[in-house]
């Protein structure tokens, strides 16, 4: 794809990336189950107008992101393959697979495994095996060092574009150890997270992939703001799913919503950026708002036979 977009100008090539990117993500968001309105909050959330203005990749990854979630509730194996095209940039679905294997989805995991397999063959059938070798002792640890080096920056501009607990630890002041431990503990969280998501069948699957995407970023110690469409995607899903909208889970996944696009600027006027607490806040409100209201309904239509006659 790259190839071929080399063959135009930079500037044609890049608005047809821009454009391609956009369609796609429109085009997947048909697959969820929501409202023309809802589709339009996910498609031109601050995460994908950053993304396609600035003609990123995260539009098109999160079309693959979004839409291997809900194509795998119908067809496993399907989705599972679109997974596979997403492990060009892994750190965005890295919940997926502990999901689906606590969900018994074994098809979809397949799926996304011959996926990943076979893009693995065609690299090295068009690219020399050195290339893999590179990969692994070069690239790997020149990102890692690129990593380590904007989040460690005292200006907060470069470190503020990027998502994850580890950088919301290094902008608070924290050392690379303690960076280390926090984004340790969010990854944990993220996947324990992703496990119970799948276990748990009292969630309707709307919601259960809501959280799931919602806490993506989570896990990740590099993913950056233009990444974050899934997770928007997540926000407007609890959003839609939770009648009436209560007020502390709106206020929260509306932060995250609005993060990822003002970022930047935050860090301009040196204003701090949550957008870490924001999805957990989000998600742990929504939950507590939901599990409240089935409470009141479970006490409300309990089935005969759980009370003794004359008493409480």
């Amino acid at each position: 794809m790259v190839l071929g977009l080399g063959y135009l100008s930079p500037l044609a090539g890049v608005l047809l990336f821009s454009l391609v990117s956009g369609l796609a993500l429109w085009i997947v968001l048909n697959f969820a189950p929501l409202s023309c309105a809802a589709r339009l909050a996910v498609w031109a959330s601050l995460a994908a107008l950053t993304s396609v203005g600035g003609s990123q990749n995260g539009a098109l990854l999160g079309s693959f992101i979004i839409g291997r979630l809900f194509v795998a509730e119908t067809s496993p194996f399907l989705g599972g393959l679109i997974l596979g095209l997403a492990t060009v940039k892994p750190q965005l679905g890295l919940l997926v697979p502990f999901y689906w294997l606590a969900a018994e989805r074994w098809r979809a995991a397949f799926g996304a495994a011959v996926a990943a397999g076979a893009l693995i063959f065609l690299s090295l059938l068009l690219f020399p095996l050195s290339l893999w070798r590179d990969f692994l002792t070069d690239v790997l640890r020149y990102m890692a060092h690129l990593g380590e080096v904007l989040t460690g920056k005292t200006s907060d501009t470069p470190r503020a574009m990027i998502a994850s607990s580890l950088s919301m630890a290094r902008r608070l002041g924290a050392g690379a150890e303690g960076a280390n431990i926090v984004q340790i503990f969010s990854s944990s969280l993220a996947i324990i997270g992703a496990i119970w998501l799948g276990r748990c069948q009292a969630l309707p699957v709307r919601a259960r992939l809501g959280g799931l995407l919602i806490l993506g970023p989570l896990s990740a110690p590099y993913i950056w703001c233009y990444d974050m469409i899934s997770a928007s995607c997540g926000a407007v899903l609890l959003l839609v799913e939770f009648k009436p909208p209560s007020l502390l889970p709106s206020l929260f996944l509306g932060l995250a919503w609005i993060a990822p696009g003002v970022a930047l600027y935050d860090a301009m006027f040196g204003i701090r950026s949550f957008m870490p607490l924001w999805l957990v806040a989000g998600f742990c409100t929504w939950f507590a708002a939901w599990h409240k209201q089935q409470t009141f309904n479970n006490k409300r239509f309990q089935p005969p036979g759980l009370h003794v006659k004359g008493k409480k």
